[in-house]
């Protein structure tokens, strides 16, 4: 379920400063958060502004709506310049998102109830001119770094962590004690605050699971890949993740666009959807896991090895098969060989005894004779 909440900021008053971002402490707790360009290691925080980072994270919002006083203005991200920026005069610093923060702070403005407060002679008209910045805002909005550049505002944090905010300045006066003053201030804003309720409510919501379990997958990084195609390296996109349960949703205008999901262990998916006026889409994201090959091992060569075996014993029954075929031959041809030996040995002995035997007779025949 989609969230709004909304938290005060004050403007540094210059007569009283009780009335201020500062704490106890002295801390400007509207430059404590973390700079999203410049992160420095090792800065310690203060208490109130950890407490607020660690609600923001454990709670998935969709839209932050933050107040203050000594202007009669919208702003939206990015507070900060890049840091690569040098000179000192800076104009606006867009976020990827420039086109819902655009929309997000024209319709608070349009349903601003523009009242005339007798008792103080003013009006709560959006972008008037406030005597304490000496400056009007035109159509009533402004981007934060062409207003005031500062870095460590909870208006960048909350985009880096996932969260449209924008920051309302409610009047041009800052004495907000006064019960009369602060009633006014509701009766002007009130409709405007229902209308970025009824915003939450338009986009894109779904959930990303498992395709074979059907289990929710958390912390899947998402990309709303037609928003972001003109995007280069330099440019930080707003880092958007499914909840514990797997579920997610966004803010987006009305328009056909490619969803890209990703999770460590699954191929990665790319949904294409459509967003129309006042709806929003829903969609089930199943993301399947990816098949990797199986490390090689020794345990793995052995059993390769004992899986060629018994094509080469079958290889080696051949040959030997071949091998007792030649045996055979060889033994037939000796055989021949024998037989036709001894059928000739045989023969010669005859002719011998015939021989000796014919001598013999003519030896007798003599004799007697």
């Amino acid at each position: 379920m989609s969230t709004l909440y909304q938290t005060l900021n004050l403007i540094p008053n210059q007569l009283n400063h009780t009335l201020s971002r500062y704490n106890a402490a002295g801390y400007d707790l509207n430059r404590d958060f973390p700079d999203i360009f410049n992160p420095k290691e090792g800065k310690e925080m203060q208490p109130e502004t950890l407490a607020i980072m660690n609600w923001i994270r454990e709670n998935a919002f969709a839209l932050s709506v933050s107040m203050m006083s000594g202007a009669l203005v919208v702003t939206y991200p990015y507070d900060s310049v890049p840091t690569d920026t040098e000179s000192p005069i800076h104009g606006p610093h867009l976020t990827p998102d420039d086109d819902i923060f655009k929309h997000l702070a024209m319709t608070y403005v349009k349903n601003v109830n523009d009242t005339q407060d007798q008792d103080m002679n003013m009006s709560s008209k959006m972008g008037r001119y406030c005597p304490a910045i000496k400056r009007n805002f035109g159509n009533g909005i402004v981007n934060g770094a062409d207003w005031s550049p500062a870095s460590g505002t909870m208006l960048d944090y909350n985009y880096a962590e996932g969260i449209f905010e924008i920051m309302v300045g409610v009047t041009c006066c800052r004495n907000e004690n006064n019960l009369t003053v602060l009633g006014s201030v509701w009766d002007t804003n009130k409709h405007a605050m229902v209308e970025m309720i009824r915003e939450t409510e338009y986009g894109v919501r779904g959930q990303v699971i498992d395709a074979d379990t059907h289990l929710p997958i958390a912390g899947a990084p998402m990309v709303k890949l037609s928003h972001y195609k003109h995007l280069d390296d330099k440019v930080v996109p707003m880092p958007w993740r499914t909840t514990k349960q797997g579920e997610f949703w966004r803010l987006a205008l009305p328009g056909k666009y490619s969803l890209q999901v990703r999770s460590e262990g699954y191929k990665e998916a790319i949904i294409p959807f459509e967003v129309k006026h006042n709806h929003f889409t829903t969609l089930i994201v199943e993301l399947e896991k990816k098949i990797e090959p199986l490390p090689i091992t020794e345990a793995a060569i052995k059993t390769d090895q004992q899986d060629v075996t018994p094509d080469v014993n079958a290889k080696s029954i051949d040959s030997m098969s071949l091998n007792v075929t030649h045996a055979r031959l060889n033994v037939s041809e000796n055989a021949a060989i024998v037989e036709s030996s001894y059928s000739k040995h045989n023969n010669a002995n005859l002719d011998t005894f015939i021989a000796a035997y014919f001598l013999i007779f003519l030896f007798v025949f003599a004799f007697v004779y």
